[in-house]
């Protein structure tokens, strides 16, 4: 599996591949033009150059029957002209593809859809700037040049509600240190929202001196490294397997719960907000659709209305989750929170790398 480190080494060789990469506009306008285009007749302008390209291919790091197909299905029903196509796979495998692709001059996405990664797009040289009218009804936090947020994800800790009580499940950062935890909290390892994020959110919260301090204390519980997905972590502490899960996604355990899994969480404060992002990749074949595209997965009566009954957060404000979701949205709960983006998710990487260590 790729580590953090050979990740960053990654990107770095492929922005400067990305700088000799030029990709021919799909029609007589500019992708530039379509991507940034504001002009009142902006949504026919889309549909025509959209009946001409027929197609449009989302890479997503979403699960597949759970989100993007849902998406996809509602998007086709609204322009039925437009075929449909998508690939599947963590935020750096995608990544790994996108590179791969660009490369070979042969890309076969339009729309970018991703859980993390950090600024890697922007690296790469691989995104490019649009504008849609829905991004006014996002907050500025959620919003860049480049990118847009479509969900959020929270973070809290994990536990097996057979083998702990809500009442001894750690709190706060300090309860944490408590001596009877060693060897009994496990976290996603080796992932820019998993060991890392925490990483990030202790040195936020406590600032840096403090929380190095804090860091190399907590490095003596023993906590445990998994590097498998965030949901099959969550499986494993239903499963009796971990006690606890710190810093994995707290929806998963109260989609689990629904089900009958002995599993709950607990929320930090601050808690730590990730959004995943949507992207138009530089060179799409088929700019028209995939800003249409763009504009449903934004859209309140669009994309964000499913994701809410995909059991995911939707990232517009407009927009709450399921109800049994409202306390883990920091908004919702009288939490505060940090809110992670492309922009400043990479906040203090170098130090964070160096931390990590520590716990191998």
């Amino acid at each position: 599996m790729t580590t953090l480190r050979q990740f960053e080494k990654f990107i770095g060789t492929v922005a400067i591949a990305g700088i000799v990469l030029a990709a021919a506009p799909a029609s007589a306008a500019t992708q530039a033009e379509i991507a940034m285009y504001k002009g009142s007749d902006r949504q026919a302008m889309l549909e025509k150059g959209a009946k001409k390209e027929g197609k449009v291919v989302l890479y997503s790091s979403m699960i597949v029957h759970q989100a993007i197909v849902p998406i996809l299905n509602g998007f086709k029903k609204k322009y039925p002209y437009i075929n449909t196509g998508h690939y599947r796979s963590s935020s750096r495998k995608i990544l790994v593809k996108i590179g791969a692709e660009r490369r070979a001059n042969a890309l076969a996405a339009d729309v970018l859809e991703l859980g993390g990664g950090g600024d890697a797009p922007q690296k790469m040289g691989a995104v490019e700037p649009f504008t849609s009218p829905v991004q006014k009804e996002y907050p500025a936090a959620f919003v860049s040049k480049s990118w847009n947020a479509i969900r959020m994800t929270t973070y809290g800790m994990v536990y097996n509600t057979k083998k702990l009580k809500e009442a001894e499940v750690p709190h706060s950062y300090a309860d944490l240190l408590d001596p009877k935890w060693k060897g009994r909290i496990a976290w996603r390892a080796s992932s820019e929202t998993g060991d890392a994020l925490v990483m990030a959110q202790i040195l936020k919260v406590m600032g840096v001196k403090k929380g190095t301090a804090y860091i190399k204390k907590f490095a003596k519980q023993k906590i445990v490294n998994l590097k498998i997905s965030a949901r099959t972590i969550v499986d494993r502490v239903g499963q009796g397997e971990y006690d606890m899960c710190f810093g994995c996604s707290a929806h998963h355990p109260l989609i689990s719960k629904l089900k009958g899994a002995p599993t709950d969480v607990v929320m930090f404060n601050p808690t730590p907000v990730n959004v995943a992002t949507v992207y138009l990749l530089k060179g799409a074949n088929n700019p028209y659709a995939a800003m249409l595209l763009i504009d449903f997965m934004l859209a309140k009566d669009g994309g964000q209305k499913i994701l809410k009954g995909a059991n995911y957060l939707p990232a517009h404000p407009e927009v709450p989750p399921a109800d049994h979701m409202k306390r883990i949205v920091p908004s919702l709960s009288g939490l505060k929170s940090i809110v992670y983006n492309p922009d400043n998710q990479n906040w203090m990487r170098d130090d964070r790398i160096k931390l990590l260590k520590l716990f191998k």
